[in-house]
């Protein structure tokens, strides 16, 4: 029974590593295509970005560095700080991306963790190309912070 026992953990451990090991597709081809045929129309954005309410959330990118080009997939993690003694509602988090603002926050939580004010999802799989998305985040006296993620993802 022991060795039965020692067999079922190994394959769950085996099944468990290998699941882990696969990418998630953060941008799909779709969107990225939509995007990039806007960009090539000359269509130009309109959304209005406002100037963050005072005492509003810092939002930190960590990773990846968006400085040169990462290839994918790849790991991407946010820091959100609260302050003067508010506190952080992981429940208003919100992605959008590129210039139509396309909702990608349910996909993104489905492989993100969120844990003491930090944002983790591994192995983000996007198209090769210049990407940009739009991070979302109020604290619990309703003010908001937003921060762009601009990343160029290698073939």
């Amino acid at each position: 029974m022991h060795a039965i026992l020692k067999v079922a953990s190994a394959a769950a451990l085996a099944l468990l590593s290998q699941a882990s090991a696969h990418a998630f597709d953060l941008i799909t081809e779709a969107e990225y295509r939509q995007e990039m045929a806007a960009q090539a129309n000359g269509v130009r954005e309109i959304r209005r970005r406002a100037l963050p309410a005072p005492g509003a959330p810092r939002i930190e990118v960590l990773a990846p560095n968006t400085q040169g080009s990462v290839a994918p997939p790849f790991d991407i993690r946010v820091k959100f700080v609260p302050e003067n003694g508010a506190q952080i509602v992981a429940d208003s988090f919100k992605v959008l991306y590129g210039m139509f603002a396309i909702d990608i926050t349910q996909r993104v939580m489905q492989a993100a963790r969120f844990e003491n004010n930090v944002l983790r999802i591994e192995k983000a799989n996007i198209p090769a190309g210049k990407h940009r998305l739009t991070l979302k985040i109020m604290d619990n006296q309703q003010r908001e912070a937003q921060q762009e993620l601009s990343v160029v993802v290698a073939n």
